[in-house]
């Protein structure tokens, strides 16, 4: 943690602002508490009533007007916790999710500067053309349109300038306040300093342009061959940490039509757009987080272009597994698969309440009980059950957290454009489908084998470990009667047990693995059968043999008669 201000005077400056908004949105209460009253100007005639408790408006709201009126860093920081369920309560999230970052835009001349400058060129001599007027802007840069020389219309995103040396200082100030705040404000869902950390990590890469121009790579690779949806070319030579240049896509804002009630294939859009989102979730490492209608350009013939890659999530083959079994759980209202799901993709502490756990996740479901799945805002439920986890402290991966976000806002996006819209029934043949591999793969005999080895593993390192915690008993406090002998006798008698259960999983696991290969068509075949199938049958036969043989060895069999 940050323990001192870099620059006392402008930080001082800038500390002074922050409280005096604070205590004008109703936080007085906070400010006091946290002995925050002195950072106030003395010209100021602040009535005592300011620094009461007022109940009557949410919290989240004064937050949020707090943010909006502190801008930058602030309105950033709401941004990062709408997305977030398992940093704040959802209420928050919500209330944070109408935070809107639009600010004047900064002169043409310092945007010319900053792109000289990090293109180490006069402007004329990479562009044939340069509108000084920018298409939009926010807090962090601002978008203007350009031409290369060879006459190909891109747009050019340009950083502010000072803005990281801002950010830096506003994030000074955060820590400042969050550590007041965590001192004297312990609630038992709420951490201000993890907040911070990670909104810091989020910060650096929001003000890296690199990290943007990657993602734009990665989505242009994984979509280059799909018809209906068009990646903007990024080009990376032009591009830098704060410089991004990008093919310019001409089309329709989506929120634009929506807005103006114009005539569009609202139907075809929403099921391209959620088979794109699950496109990316089952067939692709990474998936766009924020696909509201604001990021979605519309095209000729039914074509979609995604923008804004600056939210982007990624599982890999573990979690994108356990994420399906979450949702399949969803599906078919099964509260404890739904409640093993997320214990299974998160991490439990010693406060953890399973219990009170199932009991959110049975209400939350149970509130669609009777309904049809067309009827049902599955992807709602996520973001429900994430509030319970924090509630609960069940710490959950931050990928699947952006996944949540994801199908949560391309079901509203979709919901926006065809009321009568059914997420389900489009996302069960993707889910069939990712199953029917994951079944398929479970069957081949490598990946039996390694499981089975795994199982071997660990079962051999039980004894192990139970000799290691009666070692550690008899090192402590407690005392505990056994002889050395007869602890090792035991841990050679369980050594003995595990491996025949070990080699016994694996004959198993063998016989099952060729029994479903044979009802496959996977060549090469002998005497009319897989190969594959064969092998297994072979391998349980051999296990088979050596593990009656070493029971026949060690003169059990007649005690096992």
């Amino acid at each position: 943690m940050k323990s001192h201000l870099r620059n006392t005077f402008r930080d001082a400056e800038r500390i002074r602002e922050v409280v005096l908004v604070l205590v004008n949105e109703g936080l007085g209460y906070f400010v006091d508490k946290m002995k925050l009253r002195w950072h106030l100007p003395l010209h100021k005639n602040i009535q005592l009533y300011q620094f009461t408790q007022k109940d009557y408006i949410p919290l989240e709201v004064r937050l949020r007007r707090s943010m909006e009126k502190l801008g930058g860093a602030y309105i950033k920081l709401g941004q990062l916790l709408s997305i977030r369920p398992d940093l704040v309560p959802l209420a928050y999230c919500k209330e944070f999710s109408k935070l809107q970052d639009q600010v004047p835009s900064f002169p043409f001349s310092e945007a010319k500067q900053s792109v000289e400058k990090e293109l180490g060129k006069p402007l004329k001599e990479v562009f044939s053309s340069f509108e000084e007027k920018p298409l939009g802007s926010a807090s962090v840069g601002q978008v203007h349109r350009a031409t290369l020389h060879e006459g190909t219309q891109v747009v050019v995103k340009v950083q502010r300038p000072h803005i990281q040396e801002i950010f830096a200082e506003d994030i000074d100030i955060l820590y400042y306040l969050f550590g007041k705040l965590d001192k004297y404000y312990h609630y038992e869902n709420f951490s201000p300093l993890i907040i911070l950390q990670e909104f810091e990590r989020y910060t650096k890469k929001e003000l890296d342009y690199r990290f943007e121009r990657r993602n734009l790579e990665l989505f242009g690779l994984a979509f280059q061959h799909a018809p209906l949806i068009k990646i903007p070319r990024v080009y990376s030579s032009l591009s830098t940490t704060s410089i991004l240049v990008m093919e310019h896509v001409e089309g329709k804002k989506l929120s634009d039509l929506l807005a103006s009630k114009t005539v569009f294939p609202r139907k075809q859009i929403a099921q391209q757009l959620v088979e794109t989102a699950l496109q990316q979730v089952f067939a692709s490492d990474v998936f766009h987080a924020d696909l509201h209608p604001g990021n979605i350009l519309i095209l000729p013939k039914g074509k979609i272009a995604l923008l804004d890659f600056g939210i982007v999530g990624s599982l890999d083959a573990e979690l994108r597994s356990k994420g399906i079994d979450l949702f399949l759980a969803l599906l078919e209202k099964d509260v404890q698969g739904v409640v093993n799901a997320l214990v299974r993709m998160g991490e439990v502490h010693e406060d953890t309440d399973l219990e009170a756990l199932k009991r959110d996740a049975h209400d939350i479901l149970m509130r669609w009980y009777g309904t049809t799945l067309s009827e049902v805002r599955v992807t709602s439920m996520l973001h429900h059950l994430f509030d319970a986890c924090l509630a609960r402290h069940v710490s959950l991966p931050v990928d699947m957290i952006l996944l949540g976000k994801a199908l949560v806002t391309v079901e509203a996006t979709c919901a926006q454009l065809d009321p009568d819209f059914d997420f389900v029934s489009i996302a069960k043949p993707y889910l069939t489908q990712f199953l029917k591999q994951k079944i398929k793969k479970s069957v081949q005999p490598q990946h039996l084998l390694k499981e089975a080895l795994q199982l071997k593993d660990t079962l051999k390192a039980v004894p192990r470990e139970m000799l290691s915690v009666l070692d550690t008993i008899q090192k402590g406090k407690l005392n505990v009667a056994v002889a050395k002998e007869e602890v090792t006798h035991l841990t050679q008698e369980m050594d003995r047990s595990s491996n025949r259960l070990a080699f016994s999983m694996i004959i198993a696991s063998l016989i099952v693995g060729g029994a479903l290969l044979m009802q496959t068509d996977i060549e090469p075949y002998l005497w009319g059968m897989p190969l594959f199938a064969l092998l297994c049958f072979s391998g349980a036969s051999i296990i088979s043999l050596f593990l009656i043989l070493s029971i026949f060895k060690e003169g059990r069999w007649s005690k096992l008669r």
